[in-house]
């Protein structure tokens, strides 16, 4: 039962991006861009623990997309999807942190 869980959210997750980049991941357009559908699925796999939802809500609410732009919630998003293990997750918070001093 373990497997078909993490399975199933690795769905939702697909599902949520392509949603949010109208795209496969080899870059085939497959449907128009939908932010609203695309948060609500990056939300749900985010409530089951999926690093890859955590880091694109961040980007959601980074950018503004379909939420109302918020920084700081944007890099709470993105700090949890790096403990997670999520590899873009890291290097743009690692980006972030290098950039910092500007601030």
């Amino acid at each position: 039962h373990q497997h078909a869980g993490v399975g199933h959210c690795r769905t939702i997750y697909d599902v949520g991006f392509f949603y949010y980049t109208g795209e496969l991941e080899d870059g085939v357009k497959i449907i128009d861009i939908d932010y609203e559908k695309a948060f609500r699925f990056f939300e749900r796999a985010y409530k089951l623990n999926h690093r890859q939802a955590t880091y694109h809500l961040s980007r959601m609410y980074y950018y503004g997309h379909y939420v109302t732009k918020d920084k700081d919630k944007a890099l709470v998003l993105l700090k949890k999807a790096a403990d997670a293990g999520c590899s873009i997750a890291k290097d743009t918070l690692s980006q972030i942190i290098i950039k910092k001093p500007e601030v």
